[in-house]
């Protein structure tokens, strides 16, 4: 009333996570999405903000994200990288509530963005509404036939609802329409792993690896089946390709002090001889084998100064 609307945005945003205000909430921010900023909330600049709040959600830092992303909506509320990112900090926080509500306010700018659509359906699915994510993915089947994200999306629900045969199904039909869908292909390998179906999910990464040569990610995963499957040789030599994809950025969101690591640093691996001035000690795995191989550190005596 006071026409504060960013102010009256962003304790909007707040209050959706409160689920006795939840919905009221939503109403209110579709109601007032473009008030007091008119021509401008569609103009909405990138800038430094919005930059450092995909870089924070890219590190995997999605609560701090969140909290930029929200800040940013507060003054720009119809732009859609950031409602989109939003959606997906809560969504990656298990807040599959608040997700679909913030995916809500985003298909309230752009109705018909079926990204929205498929990605509120995958939603419902991993909050346990599996009926609503199918019947969303079925509608949009009609208009879009074909379409091997749809696929993908309903073998993500199946998963969830413990329909894997079925899953297995429909990753295949989307892996079969588009052999570039890494995403599938990746799903339904690690799915196969956790069926007992290691031989099915190494074809099917090797498969993935024809389709998209030198994938890092798909040579990183098909190297770990491998060496499960006492594959040592081709096992050890593709994992070595995890230095060039996702992990790094896992790796280094769990390790705030390690900045500008990209994959050209891991180029030349150390010698165990060469003078250097400085070495990178990779947390290759968990927390776990961090602190059992941080055992052996005080026998690592260079015969230099490090």
């Amino acid at each position: 009333r006071k026409k504060k609307f960013p102010a009256a945005r962003r304790l909007l945003f707040d209050a959706m996570e409160n689920p006795a205000l939840a919905l009221r909430a939503q109403e209110l921010l579709v109601a007032m999405l473009a008030k007091g900023n008119g021509r401008a909330a569609r103009e909405a600049p990138s800038g430094d903000h919005l930059n450092r709040a995909v870089e924070l959600f890219n590190k995997l830092h999605h609560r701090a994200s969140g909290q930029l992303f929200k800040e940013y909506l507060s003054f720009w509320p119809l732009n859609e990288t950031a409602l989109w990112h939003l959606a997906l900090s809560y969504h990656r926080q298990h807040h599959f509530d608040i997700a679909v509500r913030c995916l809500d306010l985003a298909l309230a700018v752009t109705p018909r963005n079926l990204v929205l659509h498929k990605q509120k359906a995958m939603t419902l699915g991993k909050g346990g509404l599996w009926e609503q994510g199918i019947q969303i993915l079925d509608d949009l089947a009609k208009t879009h036939p074909g379409d091997p994200d749809l696929d993908h999306a309903r073998a993500e629900i199946l998963k969830e609802a413990g329909q894997l045969e079925t899953a297995v199904q429909a990753y295949e039909s989307a892996i079969a329409r588009n052999p570039k869908a890494l995403n599938s292909s990746r799903s339904l390998a690690k799915l196969l792993m956790n069926m007992g179906e290691a031989d099915k999910a190494e074809k099917t990464l090797k498969t993935a690896a024809k389709a998209v040569p030198g994938n890092s990610d798909v040579m990183t995963n098909l190297g770990l089946i491998q060496l499960l499957n006492r594959e040592f040789e081709a096992g050890w030599q593709n994992y070595n390709h995890r230095f060039g994809g996702l992990m790094i950025d896992y790796f280094t969101s769990r390790h705030p002090h390690m900045r500008n690591v990209s994959p050209d640093r891991f180029s030349k691996l150390w010698d165990g001889k060469s003078k250097c001035k400085k070495l990178l000690i990779w947390p290759d795995q968990g927390i776990g084998d961090e602190v059992m191989f941080a055992t052996i550190l005080q026998h690592f005596k260079p015969d230099f100064p490090v």
